[in-house]
């Protein structure tokens, strides 16, 4: 069974994975760059723009997998305070 010192550390990690892959910094990048896919001489070079569609893909890509796992550790977190409210079973905590 799942004790509340593992979410606090879930938590905790969580806020640190933020940090090191600089979550906020990717999404400024992929704010910045898809600005730059709406200069109408974006597409005068196609192999860059092609470049360019990649690394934001890529980008996005670490912000997705951090979003799931930020959205599992609150759907774990709130499962178990269900639990200790008497509204959510073990089982479903697991």
């Amino acid at each position: 069974m799942i004790i509340s010192e593992e979410i606090k550390d879930l938590s905790k990690r969580i806020n640190e994975l933020r940090k090191c892959l600089d979550i906020e910094g990717k999404k400024n990048f992929v704010a910045e760059k898809e600005e730059v896919t709406h200069q109408p001489e974006f597409w005068d070079d196609p192999k860059a723009a092609e470049k360019l569609f990649k690394e934001i893909s890529l980008v996005k890509s670490w912000i997705t997998d951090f979003k799931n796992a930020e959205e599992k550790y609150e759907e774990c977190a709130m499962t178990f305070d269900f639990f200790n409210e008497g509204d959510a079973t073990e089982a479903e905590v697991e």
